[in-house]
């Protein structure tokens, strides 16, 4: 499941990424809503993504519970082991972490705006 959740983080934060360039004075692309955004204390007409650059700061901390889980598990045996009490912290908060950044992203996709006369 954290390694679905890793892999799904990564198409995220590509996905991010693409937006914030498309949402960038440079490309003017796409308008995103003022829900996800917040503005800029030296430009105030200037638009930050604050909610994409979330979901891409935060795919290192699901990369970070997968291979912490790794390094648990990797010399133990097939049998019970205390070890395994260490699991539960990262494996939650990723999945917690994962489900937010999906919520975010549809939140992003939701009222944005696309710039026809620039995309074409």
């Amino acid at each position: 499941l954290m390694s679905v959740a890793s892999i799904s983080m990564l198409h995220l934060s590509r996905l991010a990424e693409d937006m914030i360039f498309y949402n960038s004075g440079e490309s003017n692309f796409i308008e995103l809503a003022d829900t996800v955004t917040s503005g800029s204390s030296l430009m105030p007409q200037k638009k930050n993504p604050d909610a994409l650059e979330l979901i891409r700061g935060k795919t290192g901390r699901v990369y970070g519970a997968l291979a912490g889980m790794m390094m648990t598990v990797k010399a133990l045996p097939l049998a019970y082991n205390k070890d395994m009490q260490e699991d539960k912290e990262g494996l939650f908060d990723a999945l917690d972490t994962w489900n937010d950044c999906m919520e975010m992203a549809a939140l992003c996709f939701d009222g944005i705006k696309v710039n026809g006369e620039r995309t074409l």
